[in-house]
């Protein structure tokens, strides 16, 4: 998708909007060459509305609304995002054979990496 350089931020934002919603959808239905195109999508448009630079007292009150809902659903979508994250690692756990309460925190909150080996079948 190329940007012309007079889309305007209301433009901008908008298609901003169609791609956030795109890339929720690839999320939820698991769709990672979708993603990928999404999120190439996304850094274009984020990179168009910082050359507009959007923002101080000239920004319509529309403009504003539109660029707040935009930051509003990227969070959300990396919420979603941090869910499938761990769900993922959790069950490359499962599959280790490694329990839940294995997992040591650092003082962010977030599990530590920890040294993790294979099991070894024995016979």
């Amino acid at each position: 998708m190329q940007m012309k350089s007079e889309s305007s931020i209301r433009e901008l934002a908008e298609a901003m909007l169609r791609a956030l919603a795109e890339e929720l959808d690839a999320l939820l239905e698991h769709d990672a060459e979708r993603l990928a195109r999404c999120q190439q999508r996304k850094s274009k448009l984020a990179r168009a509305l910082g050359r507009q630079r959007p923002s101080g007292p000239g920004l319509e009150s529309r403009e504003r609304r539109l660029l707040e809902l935009c930051k509003a659903r990227n969070l959300r979508n990396g919420v979603v995002l941090g869910i499938r994250r761990r769900h993922v690692v959790r069950t490359i756990e499962i599959l280790y054979g490694l329990p839940e309460a294995s997992q040591t925190y650092g003082p962010s909150g977030r599990p530590l990496e920890v040294n993790r080996s294979p099991r070894r079948a024995q016979a």
